[in-house]
Order: C-alpha cells, then structure tokens, then sequence
C-alpha cells in the first residue's frame, strides 16, 4: 500500500492528514507553537509529534499500521477467492496477530475497495469438473433477506432463483400468497376474505398457518372490527408508560395538579385560559 496516495486513507485519515499538513505550513512560515495551537485548536503536544515526526505515519489509525504488515498475505487472499474469516484465521493460525475481526473487516472492506478487487462474501469449495479442472465460480448464492424482501416486500427474483426456491421449499409460493391475502383484506376492509384467508390457513400443511388461523378464531370479533374499522388504538400507544414514568419523576415532590397539568395541558389551557 503506497503512503501517500489519497485513495488508500479513509476520510477520518485524510481529516487528520489535512490538520498536519496545516501545522506543517504554518510552522515553517514562522508560527510558534503556542500561535498555531490557538489558530487551529490542536494541543502543543500533537504540533509537536507533527514538527518532528512522519505525516504518513501520524495521520494513519493504529489498527491500519498493524495491519499493513500483512498487505502482502491480504491481498493474496482476496485474490485467492477466500472470504474475510479465512483470511483471517489464516493469519491467525501462522500466529501473527491481526487484531480484532471486526476491525481486520473494516481494513480488508477498505483495502479491497481502494485496490479494485473483488471481496468474496460466501465461502465455497468448487467442483471439480471430470477433467479435473476446477471451474473459478460454479456457485449462484440466494440469501435469506432475498427470500424475505420477495415475500414481504414482492421484489422478484431471477427465473433460476425462483425454479431452485420453489423446488426445494415449495412452501413458499404458498407463504407469499397467504401474505398478499391477509394484505388484501386489510386494503378491501372486507370480513368475506377474513373469512376466507382463515379457512385457506386452515386447510394448508404449515403448521404455523394452522395455529395463526386457529388464533384469529379465538378472537373473531376483534379481528373483524380491525379489519372493517377505520378506528385505531395506535395512538395510545406507550401511554401508559408516559404516565409513570412522569408520576415517578414527580413522586413526592408535586401534586395531582401539576400531574393532571403535564398529562392534559392542552385541556386545561383551554379551561382556565
């Protein structure tokens, strides 16, 4: 990784970078120390770490210094086709010491992207082919948040994602369409597609669909009245937690009055306006 070279410093560095560089200037056009600390308000000691000492060093985060030892192993890494926890524990088992696995994610991410290499997120050992020839990438991932933005959301998916998803769990054509079921009966106001969604929960192989129709049931009447009512209870809503907290606050200090004042200002302005 070359020192100076602006791509590789994040912005924190290249804050810090600038201050030093300003330090640098103004001390050589004649400040003293005590000037350019009030002028850019640095302490004395770090003007002196900067008069004294490497700009490309001092302006560098301590986690990037230790990990710029091992560059080299990095960036072979990477070009490997290995995802971070290999790299990783890689380092790790040659016993060197690159810090925690966060901060070694956060400089590999960094790395990655200054040097316009390609960071493998999923770790996969290819098939060989029968001429035992190993094929670079014999692998498509589909992630669970893919799944899920297709089911809540109604994203879509690639036409092999969806013929592999619907083979191998064919429960969930059948999830989406409950979902967009229960969505509709809520934007229809309608108890006839209540009634109907339950039955189709029913009468479906998941279990967890039987026990939320079952549970619906149970409570009927409620359902049908939040399904056919434009009413709400939405903005009472941690109501309650408001009023204690605002007594405890007030315990022993202030009276029912001022309590009734907190919690219904707006009525008694109007009462005693």
């Amino acid at each position: 990784m070359v020192a100076d070279s602006d791509n590789t410093y994040s912005k924190s560095e290249l804050s810090r970078r600038k201050v030093y560089e300003e330090i640098r200037q103004l001390y050589d056009a004649g400040y003293s120390s005590r000037k350019i600390a009030k002028l850019l308000q640095v302490s004395r000691n770090t003007i002196s770490k900067v008069i004294h000492g490497d700009i490309n060093e001092l302006c560098r985060n301590s986690r990037a210094l230790m990990l710029d030892k091992y560059l080299a192993e990095i960036i072979y890494g990477i070009n490997a086709g290995h995802t971070g926890k290999v790299i990783y524990q890689a380092l790790k088992s040659e016993g060197k010491d690159p810090g925690g696995i966060s901060n070694f994610y956060v400089y590999l991410k960094h790395t990655a992207k200054s040097l316009g290499l390609t960071l493998e997120k999923f770790r996969h050992q290819p098939v060989p082919l029968p001429d035992n020839t190993v094929p670079e990438k014999d692998f498509d991932y589909l992630k669970r948040t893919g799944v899920f933005q297709y089911l809540w959301d109604e994203s879509e998916l690639t036409e092999e994602h969806r013929k592999y998803l619907f083979e191998k769990y064919p429960v969930v054509p059948e999830l989406r369409k409950r979902i967009l079921e229960f969505r509709e009966i809520f934007i229809r106001k309608n108890p006839s597609l209540l009634y109907l969604f339950i039955d189709n929960c029913l009468a479906s192989s998941m279990s967890k669909l039987v026990a939320f129709a079952k549970g619906l049931k149970q409570d009927i009447e409620a359902v049908e009245n939040a399904v056919t009512s434009d009413l709400s209870n939405g903005f009472v809503e941690g109501t309650n937690n408001k009023i204690k907290m605002v007594k405890r606050v007030m315990y022993g200090r202030c009276g029912i009055r001022l309590l009734k004042a907190k919690l219904i200002h707006r009525t008694l302005v109007s009462n005693y306006g």
